[in-house]
């Protein structure tokens, strides 16, 4: 059984659009946690009357 170049050029771009698309998944993602740990972190407390202490 022979490989056809349209075959691997077929099979490279399937590669490259499902990479992207996990990749921006990932990205989502991250960015998702990064909002959900500066809520947790900054606006939260603040809005609850919690301050930092400065030492």
């Amino acid at each position: 059984m022979t490989r056809h170049p349209s075959n691997k050029i077929g099979y490279l771009l399937y590669c490259a659009l499902l990479g992207a698309i996990i990749a921006g998944v990932v990205w989502a993602f991250l960015k998702l946690m990064g909002v959900g740990i500066e809520l947790l972190w900054h606006i939260l407390p603040g809005k609850l009357g919690k301050t930092e202490e400065k030492i």
